[in-house]
């Protein structure tokens, strides 16, 4: 889909219109030029653009059919910013600059769904009109090094935070893939035409106050749009005052509902998660079994904590599996970057190709090594009886392993099954002849074969051995 040639035509005569009113003391040329820019293999975006060129910056003014995933709504009315200072390749909305040039304007630039001729005109004029009125604020801007080198700082530290401050350095922008930096500027722009800033434009501030609240991310103009709205919605609250700020003339509001990108199917990368998950669940619960065969090796038979051992297994494969599925997911998204862009936001946030691989190996590596260890300890949880005593190995974090000789042990007293008492099911007291209980009441409870084995062991060592009903006889 692309823009309406009617429409098209007539912001482009509304274009060349403009350019012959020029103020040549802001801008010494003007073009207007149309553009058609792939996303992926089923969609593009149609972009007419007017360039207002000034000697230290270019004013762009864009009128698009928002078709495909970088924008999300037809007819999008915008503008933005490129210096020729620094790094010409980043694009600033007017809001990045308002903060500067005029700290008390909150009003609104991106106009959606320009999409009649009438509106069309009426939004132009409009846009253009208070795009002229900042325009000298904006010169002045240029000439000042030390507020736009403070500018371009803070939308390096914009991008850091966007796409993560351990795997991006500022002086890379320009190694930052395009579809990157078109996400980034999409997710910025959208912004303005989602639920909250919607509810700005109507005059319901505190509802508006209650959305921004609830963002995780928000720029400096966010900010400041927030504490202009509290003062005005404390003025509301109150009647007293001015009530209402007009951000957008009230002929020029479209109300709508922002309209979602519909998923072209369920991608097979919502399986790579699931499917790590399972296969270290099974590789993890091998090498436990291997693990715990190296430490009891020859025991008869062991007590040990089924839900520890459980634990053991699956908590380093859940871990290992959300590392392991990011660096595959970012590895094939970085392969191919024709998916939607609704998709790269689940899947992460994309920067410069070797750093993002080198950090994740460096993750992978480092879980799986982790998780060895942790399954490693963890299988060194039991009780084992071998022929001549018994290791305890329940405290298995510290790596001590306690032996006792059965010529050590006085009494081993049996819980046995009683409806009385349902929380004891077979399990043990060990009595030590030095007057010490070593009490495993806390672990599974033994079969029949184990507790024959048990007295086997005990009548063959002259250990006593006794039956009770609860701890409270274990003398």
């Amino acid at each position: 889909m692309a823009l309406n040639p009617e429409l098209k035509t007539i912001f482009e005569s509304l274009c060349n219109e403009h350019k012959q009113n020029l103020n040549d003391s802001y801008f010494k040329a003007a073009n207007v030029f149309s553009n058609n820019y792939k996303i992926n293999d089923f969609s593009s975006i149609d972009v007419v653009t007017y360039s207002l060129i000034n000697d230290n910056f270019t004013l762009n003014i864009t009128y698009s059919d928002g078709n495909g995933h970088l924008l999300q709504e037809n007819y999008v009315l915008d503008s933005f910013i490129s210096f020729t200072k620094n790094n010409s390749e980043l694009m600033f909305s007017i809001y990045d600059l308002l903060k500067i040039i005029d700290k008390d304007n909150f009003k609104c630039y991106t106009l959606y769904n320009v999409n009649s001729k009438e509106r069309l005109n009426d939004c132009f004029k409009y846009l253009v009109d208070e795009l002229e009125k900042v325009t000298e604020k904006i010169i002045n801007l240029t000439t000042n090094d030390i507020r736009l080198n403070g500018l371009f700082r803070e939308k390096c530290y914009e991008l850091q935070t966007f796409f993560g401050p351990f795997i991006f350095n500022p002086n890379e922008i320009r190694n930052l893939p395009k579809y990157s930096l078109e996400y980034f500027y999409c997710t910025r722009f959208n912004k303005f035409n989602d639920k909250a800033y919607n509810y700005y434009l109507d005059g319901k501030y505190s509802k508006a106050v209650a959305l921004y609240k609830k963002r995780i991310r928000m720029n400096e103009y966010e900010f400041a749009l927030l504490d202009h709205m509290r003062s005005y919605s404390n003025m509301q609250s109150y009647k007293t005052g001015k009530q209402i700020y007009e951000a957008l003339p009230e002929n020029l509001r479209y109300k709508n509902e922002v309209t979602k990108v519909k998923s072209k199917g369920k991608p097979i990368y919502s399986l790579v998660f699931p499917v790590s998950f399972l296969g270290f669940t099974v590789i993890y619960a091998l090498l436990f079994r291997f693990f715990r065969y190296i430490s009891y090796r020859g025991s008869y038979f062991l007590i040990s904590d089924s839900l520890s051992n459980r634990l053991t297994m699956l908590i380093p494969a859940l871990f290992t599996a959300l590392t392991v599925s990011t660096y595959i997911k970012q590895n094939l998204l970085i392969k191919d970057d024709a998916l939607p862009i609704e998709l790269r936001n689940k899947l992460g946030k994309l920067m410069d190709i070797e750093t993002i691989k080198k950090h994740r190996r460096r993750s992978v590596t480092t879980m799986l090594i982790v998780s060895i260890i942790c399954i490693a300890l963890g299988a060194n949880n039991s009780v084992a009886f071998y022929d001549i005593g018994f290791k305890d190995s329940t405290t298995h974090l510290t790596l001590k392993n306690d032996f006792y000789l059965y010529s050590e042990i006085d009494t081993v007293y049996i819980i046995d099954n009683d409806e009385k008492n349902p929380d004891y099911n077979d399990k043990i007291i060990i009595k030590l002849k030095k007057d010490e209980k070593l009490r495993f009441t806390d672990y599974n409870k033994m079969t029949n074969k184990e507790i024959e084995k048990l007295k086997e062991i005990c009548k063959d060592n002259d250990v006593k051995v006794e039956t009770i009903d609860s701890t409270s006889k274990a003398k």
